[in-house]
This record gives C-alpha cells, structure tokens and sequence, in this order.
C-alpha cells in the first residue's frame, strides 16, 4: 500500500509539472511552428536548412555555457535546502553564465570566417556569424535565469517567460521575414535571443533573491564546485553539438540545400517538437532526483523507475501518432515541398524508446555529480551518432539516417544502464522492462503499417496504443 501510494503521488508531480510547463512549451512550440512554416513558405527548404543549421552553430558554441553550467547550477541550488547556500549560487551561477557567455560571444565572431568556410565554402557570412556571437551571450544569460527558477522550483515563472518571449519574438520574426526573405533569417534567430532574455529578465525582479550575508570565501567556494561539474557537462554538450554541426554539414556538402532541409524538417519534427515531453517532465524530474540521490542511489532508482514508466505512456502513444500521420504533420507544419522528410521521422520514431529509457536513467549520473562519467558516456554516444548516421547516410539517404537515429538510441541505452547498474546498483524494475518491451512492439507495429501496408491500419494501431498508455498511465 505503502509503495501504490509514494507512486501515485509522484504520478501526480510528474503530470502536474507536464501540464504546466508542457502547456507552456507547447505555446510556445506552436509560435516557433508558425516561425518555421512561414520560413518554409517564404524561403523554401534552402531557407529551412539555413535556418537550421545557423542555429545549430549558436547551439554548439552556446553548449559551452548553456547546458553544462545550467545543470551544474540547477544541481547545486536545488541541493542547498538553506537560504544563505542557495543564494550563494544563484550569484554565482548569474556571473559565471555573463562571463562566460561574453567571452564565447566574442569567440564566435572571432572565428566568424572560418565557421562560414567551414559551413558554405566561402567566407561571405562571415557578418551573419558575428551577429550570432550575439546570440550566444543572449542565450547564455537566458539559459542561467531559467536555471535558476528550475532550482528554486518556479515553474510557474518559467512557463510565463517562455510563453512571452516565444510570443514577441514571433511578433517581430513576421515582418523581418516577409520583407528581408533569406536574408531575414539571421535577425529572426537575433530577435528570438533578444525576446527570451527580456521576458525572463522581467520574471528575474519579479523573483528577487538577497545574496548580499555570503562573504568572499562563500563565493568562491561555489563557483569552484559549479565550475568543476558544470565543465564536464560542458564538455558533454559541446560534443553532441559538434556532432550534429559536423552530420549537417556532411548533409549539406554531400545531398546539397534541399536535402539538408529535409533532414532538417524530420530532425525538428522527431527531436524538438517531442522534446517537449522531456523537458517538460526534466523541469521537475531533474531537482528532485538531485536531492533523492542525495539520500542514496537506491531511493534515486525508484524515482528512475517510476519516471521511465510516466514518460514511456506519454511518448509511446505520441510516437504511434506521429508515425502513423507523418505526412499530414509535414504538409501542416511546413508544406508538400518537405515529404521526402516523411520516411525519416518514422523510422526515427523507433528510437523514441531508448531515448525515453536513456534519458531517465542518464539523468542519475548528472544527479550525482558524476561528471566525468558523464562525459565519457555521452562522447561515446556522439561517436556512435556520427558514425552510423554518415554511414546511413551513405547508403540509404535520408531514410537511413531515421534507421541510424534508431538504432543509436537503442544502443545508447543499453550503454547507460549498464553504467548506472555498475555504478550505482540500478535495476531495471519488471514492470518498466515489460512495459519498454510493450513499447517497442507497438510503435513498430505502427511504423510498418504506416510505410508497407495501410495508413488506416497505422492509425489503429496508433489509436489502439494511445488507449494503453492512458490506461497504464491511470494505473
């Protein structure tokens, strides 16, 4: 009784933060779908790869300071159960993310001519990547002030603040677009930066906190500690982000524009979009998991078990969706012109599992301050990333790199647990195996019917599956 009531109230948590910052994500999603499909329509899918991999470039030079020290500071503020402490860290946490951010800023103009040899084979956007070092030091200061309220537990305040910002930056994107076409694109992702720190900056007084008792050896010592763990977390993030600039630009110089914006098309439609999910459930998922595996990596594995279970009834009935009206969700999202795309977001759907199943259990080594495990976990998944998708790539085109996304994510869960059953004793409760078993069959059953046999056959599938996850999830 004891055990149905402990996961029926972290049932509750988990959903709760799903509908209020999920709500929130999803507005905001709709705002950046509504970006995107004027982008498809007003500069085609050379502008959408564009777009794309721009964004790809803030996001890897960004990962020096935006993901690493975010975690790190969201961490340490979420532990430190005292006033004083906790203060401590959201200073330290503010200066280090302006500092940092500052000096990658000034690094990626910098390098602005080398990046757009490296991305176009000349060195006339140069100017679109100084403007980007912009966006950096923009999204670095952004990423702290949402780290900060995560720690503290302010969903609420995020959710408001991503809400606004996605909802001016639109405001803004439209014109620049209708007016300056292609040449619009690098002041949309400007604008976007810009809009987002603003709201969270407002929401930042709105949320004041007093660190003015801590004194200058309080100081150092946590950024110290924040530095020391969030530059393993660095380190991690960069290598996905040069992995996924490196696959972009092999797709862009070996299929050319069109391709690229296809692959960019599915990329955004299988990764961000569903990404939703995750950071939604990770916003509250991520704090309390710090402060349990600081009671014990056993107490730590309950929590892992019973998040693998919530996110798989979530995402599972997704993914058969998605699969099964792929190609309705491309021509809404973006337009007939990106259908190649279609055969690369079913295929990745099969990959969905792994990704629900490593994600959770990845989170335990972030928890526990295991950065250098971290580390090493998430350059071999890169590497594995890379070279199956170039090899996929090779062979099958587009669809082979859906198998590639596939297959990767497979294997990198099987990767991460057994290092968090190694390392700290994690087993895989019976429930969650068979529920993960259960998973796997129906998304596949989906994604063969969808592409071998018949879309309404698919959907029944879908539909049949969507139904299990709501009940397993009433459970």
């Amino acid at each position: 009784m004891g055990s149905k009531v402990v996961s029926s109230r972290l049932s509750a948590m988990v959903l709760k933060a799903l509908g209020v910052f999920g709500t929130a994500e999803g507005l905001a999603m709709l705002c950046g779908l509504v970006r995107t499909k004027l982008v498809a329509l007003w500069v085609g899918a050379a502008g959408v790869g564009l777009f794309g991999l721009l964004n790809s470039v803030v996001e890897m030079i960004g990962a020096l300071t935006q993901s690493g020290l975010r975690n790190s500071a969201v961490r340490q503020i979420a532990s430190r159960h005292d006033g004083p402490g906790r203060q401590v860290s959201i200073f330290v946490g503010r200066r280090l993310a302006l500092v940092l951010g500052l000096l990658l800023g000034v690094l990626c103009a910098c390098l602005s001519p080398v990046l757009s040899y490296m991305s176009f084979g000349d060195y006339s956007y140069w100017w679109g990547f100084c403007w980007l070092g912009v966006c950096i030091l923009f999204n670095s200061l952004t990423a702290m002030e949402s780290g900060v309220l995560q720690g503290v537990n302010r969903l609420a305040a995020i959710a408001k603040a991503s809400v606004s910002g996605s909802l001016v930056a639109l405001f803004v994107s439209v014109p620049m677009l209708y007016v300056w076409r292609i040449d619009g694109v690098v002041p949309v992702i400007l604008a976007y930066s810009v809009s987002m720190f603003v709201c969270y900056l407002w929401q930042r007084y709105r949320t004041r906190f007093n660190t003015s008792d801590a004194n200058h050896g309080e100081y150092i010592g946590s950024s110290k500690d924040m530095l020391r763990f969030g530059l393993f977390l660095t380190a991690s993030g960069f290598v996905v982000w040069v992995v996924n600039y490196i696959l972009m630009s092999y797709v862009n110089n070996h299929g050319g524009g069109l391709q690229l914006g296809y692959f960019q098309c599915g990329y955004t439609v299988v990764v961000k979009y569903m990404g939703v999910v995750f950071s939604a459930i990770g916003m509250e998922f991520f704090p309390r998991l710090s402060q349990a595996m600081g009671r014990g990596a056993k107490r730590g594995s309950v929590f892992v078990n019973h998040e693998i279970y919530v996110m798989l009834c979530v995402v599972v009935g997704l993914s058969c969706v998605l699969a099964a009206l792929a190609p309705v969700v491309v021509r809404l999202l973006y337009s007939s012109e990106f259908l190649p795309a279609v055969p690369y977001i079913m295929l990745a759907m099969l990959g969905c599992v792994g990704r629900c199943v490593s994600w959770c259990m990845g989170y335990m080594v972030v928890a526990k301050g295991d950065g250098h495990v971290y580390m090493a976990m998430e350059t071999v998944s890169g590497l594995l990333c890379l070279g199956l998708s170039i090899a996929g790539y090779h062979l099958m085109g587009l669809s082979g790199l859906g198998w590639a996304f596939a297959v990767w994510y497979l294997l990198y869960a099987v990767i991460v647990y057994m290092v968090v059953r190694c390392r700290y004793g994690y087993r895989m409760s019976s429930a969650t195996a068979w529920w993960v078993a259960l998973s796997m069959v129906f998304i596949s059953l989906t994604v063969w019917l969808a592409a071998a046999v018949s879309v309404w056959m698919s959907l029944l599938t879908a539909a049949i599956g969507l139904v299990v996850c709501l009940w397993m999830l009433k459970r």
